[in-house]
């Protein structure tokens, strides 16, 4: 909490370096044969701020602090808060209102000194208020107006245009900026009352009704939102950004700037944009008496000047010490607010159905507060709630996200609790992680168009929970830990009238039809399109393989010389196939329609090219269930244009991928390309298989994925093969941890009957 009375004689900051400037001057005016006596400096401990406070009459508390520093001067005179002003100067830093109206009364010359709030100049500048006649004549005379700060704000707000996009951020959106302040400041005082975001809410929101989108900055040296998380709940337009307060007032499309008292809104009033200050702090109200001189911007050259001046100190008295000859603020300044900050990365944009890792460089722009470093794997949460940002593909209306997570193993029977909001103060989904869950799990979030703010989403994730690794086990990691968060991936509806364009009948491709094209026809006799996938598909692990819609058996007639089994599956027995068989010993045949039954094989892989779409749309769902079940890793090659004659279901990838999600959330997309560089054949390949996290995989669809050398594949794959392993003896933990509790539980019940053999039973099994 701030010093209630700091710097009653001499000003106390709280950085040493500074501290140890204003104590200079204490020495130097003592020295002079000045009264001068440092309070709430490092040797002393007089000011104690709790014990005024509740001297007062108020408790020790930041509402007991603010309610103090405003009480009338008799309530100062009655607790002998004379024995702080009694001199023949007072220099303070920041002094409350009651102090101030003490000296007033009492005619006690003093000087209160603070930080300008235009801070991007070519100095750290100060304002000061005083009393003082002839200090205030002369400090009156460098006086520094506004409209000095003009060119630097000019060629700073320049370069922060050069690192933006053309555009700028928010093209084509009027914004608005509500800039977030510490929130026991006395900045944010108000009738001896501190005002917090929700007690002006009416306000923020009728202004920010003529807005597109409200930017929510966080102050930078406050590591909470929860004062600010009121203004999320009931604007679904406001997101959250970090990007530095200079970078924002630079973008055109900022047009209001929002806030409490902040001191941005001058900073932003000169920037050009509309000002809107809230409230009028206690601090900046009428005194009992007119000051001589109030809030005038000066340099720190001219304050030492003018106090040498006015208490006719030695030559070089003040400020002559080495360490005070640089007011040492300013670079402190340069780093915090924003001025030599590396620029925040964009927000990464959502794809339909590619997967977006969050231990990727790229995702570093989603992580807008609330995280801790990201790591190979992931990000985890570091607040009760952290807040992603992600841009919307243009053209999208609302859809799905499917988010992964995983969380820390909670205490025995514990459980981590993740809701996710988005666009508003009710949960949109949320998820529970447990033993038996393997600590892991997937949550599926509706994202509707009125929860899109000018081409983003934002969603604000709660774990209930947070741990420590030390906490749980002999670790070195003491970092409290929410949830983790793997990916996200957007799952998109299907557009309105994206059905099949051409509405065939699927009853007259049936077997006879398919024996006639592997007949007569030569791109059927010819074309196999998992042959040039080979090399792909030699990757995956298994002695088994089934291919269904095999076609020719050109891929099988391949596969065969690696695999120790071979199954075809189709509606007819083609030529080639039947060659095939007589030729090699590992190679199988079924006729089959696969809407209607799968060999169950116990394949290890289980496989189609440029079969699905040939599957009318009613008859997806359970086909895909059908064939999830048949096989261990699944490969499906889905051509997405109409050929013409006998494709039945034309969609887009995502769409496929929603279809095989539903399914099992272990589906990904592997690839999207265009047939033959055609851009109107478009086609994809689907897979459980984990190609991405072995890195083995590019889209010519996606710049910038690009494959990994062999060993970095390798590692990954031993890496993800431990992790697999790892989670399925969690599974199986978590497994016999219920049952267990099942047990348990049985054995407390009032119908517990059982023969002897069978009690021993349980106890072993209870480990007794």
């Amino acid at each position: 909490m701030d010093d209630v009375f700091r710097g009653t004689r001499v000003g106390i900051l709280h950085s040493d370096d500074n501290l140890r400037w204003l104590e200079g001057i204490g020495r130097t005016l003592a020295g002079s044969g000045w009264d001068v006596k440092i309070f709430g400096g490092r040797e002393d401990s007089s000011c104690d701020a709790a014990r005024l406070v509740e001297s007062l009459g108020y408790p020790p508390t930041q509402e007991g602090w603010a309610a103090a520093r405003c009480v009338p001067c008799a309530a100062g005179y009655a607790v002998g808060l004379d024995s702080f002003i009694m001199a023949d100067f007072v220099l303070g830093f920041g002094l409350p209102p009651l102090l101030t109206n003490m000296m007033l009364d009492r005619g006690i010359p003093f000087l209160d000194i603070e930080v300008d709030p235009l801070r991007f100049g070519p100095d750290l500048f100060l304002t000061v208020s005083t009393n003082d006649e002839v200090l205030a004549a002369d400090l009156s005379q460098s006086l520094i107006a506004e409209e000095a700060f003009v060119p630097a704000l000019a060629a700073l707000l320049a370069r922060e245009r050069r690192t933006a996009p053309t555009s700028g951020f928010f093209p084509g959106s009027r914004v608005g900026l509500f800039a977030g302040q510490v929130p026991h400041d006395s900045a944010v005082i108000t009738d001896g009352k501190i005002v917090k975001p929700i007690d002006v809410l009416e306000k923020i929101k009728e202004i920010a009704a003529e807005l597109d989108m409200l930017l929510i900055r966080p102050h930078p040296h406050w590591n909470s939102i929860e004062h600010l998380t009121p203004i999320l709940e009931a604007m679904p337009h406001a997101i959250v950004t970090l990007r530095p307060s200079y970078s924002l007032l630079a973008d055109t499309s900022v047009t209001d700037v929002i806030a409490l008292s902040s001191g941005l809104l001058t900073e932003a009033r000169l920037a050009g944009k509309r000002s809107h200050q809230l409230i009028v702090p206690d601090r900046d109200r009428p005194l009992i008496a007119e000051l001589a001189l109030r809030h005038g911007r000066i340099s720190w050259q001219t304050l030492l000047q003018a106090l040498h001046k006015r208490f006719q100190t030695p030559d070089r008295g003040i400020g002559s010490h080495h360490d005070l000859a640089v007011m040492p603020l300013h670079d402190s300044l340069r780093v915090n607010w924003g001025l030599a900050s590396l620029p925040v990365p964009d927000a990464p944009e959502l794809q339909p159905a590619h997967e977006l890792r969050a231990g990727e460089p790229s995702f570093a722009g989603a992580l807008t507060y609330g995280w801790h470093p990201q790591e190979n794997w992931g990000v985890w949460a570091a607040a009760q709630e952290a807040v992603l940002l992600l841009r919307w593909p243009k053209g999208n209306g609302g859809g799905t996200l499917r988010l992964a997570f995983s969380a820390l193993a909670q205490t025995r029977g514990g459980v981590q609790l993740v809701e996710i909001f988005a666009g508003g103060g009710t949960a949109a989904a949320a998820i529970r992680m447990t033993a038996a869950t393997g600590w892991q799990g997937n949550v599926d979030c509706r994202v509707s168009d009125n929860m899109l703010v000018a081409g983003y989403v934002q969603l604000r994730i709660r774990s209930a929970n947070f741990l420590s690794p030390s906490d749980i086990e002999d670790h070195d990691d003491k970092r409290k830990l929410g949830v983790r968060m793997k990916s996200v991936m957007l799952l998109p509806d299907a557009p309105e009238g994206s059905a099949t364009p051409l509405e065939r009948d699927g009853t007259a491709l049936g077997s006879a039809y398919y024996t006639s094209l592997h007949e007569t026809n030569v791109g059927y006799q010819q074309n196999n399109w998992l042959v040039e996938e080979a090399d792909l598909l030699s990757l995956i692990p298994g002695d088994t393989l089934q291919e269904v819609g095999c076609g020719n058996g050109r891929y099988l007639e391949l596969a065969a010389r690696t695999r120790q089994r071979v199954i075809g599956c189709d509606w007819a027995l083609s030529p080639g196939v039947r060659e095939l068989r007589k030729r090699t010993g590992n190679v199988e045949f079924v006729a089959c329609d696969i809407t209607k039954q799968v060999p169950q094989c116990n394949a290890d892989i289980l496989t189609s090219a440029d079969v699905l779409e040939h599957i009318a749309t009613q008859d997806i769902g359970h086909t895909l269930a059908r064939l999830t079940q048949a096989g261990r890793w699944q490969f499906h090659k889905i051509a997405c244009y109409d050929d013409g004659h006998s494709h039945l279901t034309i969609r887009e990838p995502a769409w496929w991928l929603a279809q095989f999600c539903a399914v099992s959330p272990a589906y990904r997309l592997v690839r999207a390309e265009y047939r033959l560089g055609d851009q109107g054949r478009l086609i994809c390949i689907i897979s459980n298989f984990p190609f991405a996290e072995r890195g083995i995989i590019s889209d010519p669809l996606l710049p910038g994925h690009v494959n990994t050398s062999p060993d970095q594949a390798n590692d990954r794959l031993r890496y993800h093969e431990a992790e697999a392993s790892l989670q399925q003896a969690n599974e199986r933990i978590g497994q016999l941890e219920a049952e267990v509790l099942r047990l348990q539980a049985i054995e407390q019940s009032t119908t517990w009957r059982m023969t002897a053999s069978i009690r021993g039973l349980a106890g072993r099994i209870l480990g007794r």
